[in-house]
């Protein structure tokens, strides 16, 4: 297909998957002016992203859910972004940006409910709202550039260069149902992190994957506050002691992962709770004592 092809038609839903469009970046989006969900997925575009696609062309007029994920596209995120894309509901650059930052304009994105800008070679630190991060080169403090998330069900951070764990009030988190920034650098313990979880008026999390960090300490009693919990990762840390016995209120937890710590004395009979529970990795630490009936 020519990249300077005119469509005879507009439409409201296109979706071009697994196709091979050519390398050029399809000016012809210009003159989609009724669009509202718009995906060009691994279409084997390898241009730089033109400046106009992020202007105020006709295209923008009535589009909410632009995807471009799995292409190989150069070029940076203008640092207007989020001024003339105030109106997005869902945004996908899983697209392998060779360059840039994260622009702070990204913060006027208010009806944002989904960003997916993993597997990039982004950096700088996430002034965001919302989304899949996974797989860049971020780094910074994750609790200055959190504060306007109270509509966010799903944070990917997993694969950067963070050092520590969100520190202030986690209110503007309380509608999260899944966290993960596992692979990072996070030192320090997970206490304040699920109090301050706890202290939701209803906590949703359901997924929490802090795997292969620094973490150490004991794990709290306050994890068996988040009773939504379905998916608990903290494998390859450094955590100490026991389980907490109010591991045993997570009824709907199904999977626990504390393989490669230094966790150490008699798993507690009250594991056998968990009736939900098929996955349980406590491989590579040192526990005491024997598993019994009453585990089960």
């Amino acid at each position: 297909m020519r990249s300077d092809w005119i469509p005879p038609f507009s439409v409201r839903q296109m979706a071009i998957n697994d196709c091979q469009l050519g390398s050029a970046f399809p000016s012809w989006l210009k003159t989609q002016a009724s669009v509202f969900k718009l995906t060009l997925s691994n279409a084997a575009i390898s241009d730089t992203i033109p400046d106009w696609f992020w202007e105020s062309t006709p295209l923008w007029s009535n589009l909410r859910k632009p995807s471009l994920r799995s292409n190989f596209l150069s070029g940076e995120i203008p640092l207007n972004t989020g001024h003339e894309m105030s109106t997005l509901e869902d945004l996908d650059l899983s697209t392998k940006i060779r360059n840039g930052t994260i622009p702070p304009s990204m913060r006027k994105m208010r009806d944002l409910t989904f960003l997916d800008l993993s597997n990039n070679y982004l950096s700088e630190e996430i002034p965001l709202n919302a989304g899949r991060l996974r797989g860049n080169n971020l780094s910074g403090e994750l609790s200055t550039y959190l504060p306007d998330c109270s509509g966010l069900t799903a944070l990917d951070l997993g694969g950067n260069r963070f050092l520590q764990l969100p520190s202030t009030s986690m209110g503007n988190l309380c509608n999260l149902h899944s966290l993960d920034i596992s692979y990072n650098h996070i030192t320090g313990e997970i206490k304040e992190l699920t109090n301050a979880f706890s202290t939701c008026n209803v906590s949703t999390l359901e997924t929490l994957d802090l795997a292969s960090n620094k973490l150490g300490g004991n794990l709290p009693d306050s994890l068996g506050n988040l009773l939504y919990f379905e998916y608990l990762g903290l494998s390859a840390n450094s955590f100490l002691g026991s389980l907490p016995t109010s591991i045993g209120n997570l009824s709907h937890l199904r999977a626990l992962y504390l393989s490669f710590n230094v966790m150490s004395r008699i798993i507690p009979e009250n594991i056998g709770q968990l009736s939900e529970l098929y996955m349980l990795d406590l491989y590579g630490n040192s526990w005491e004592g024997v598993i019994t009936e009453k585990h089960f």
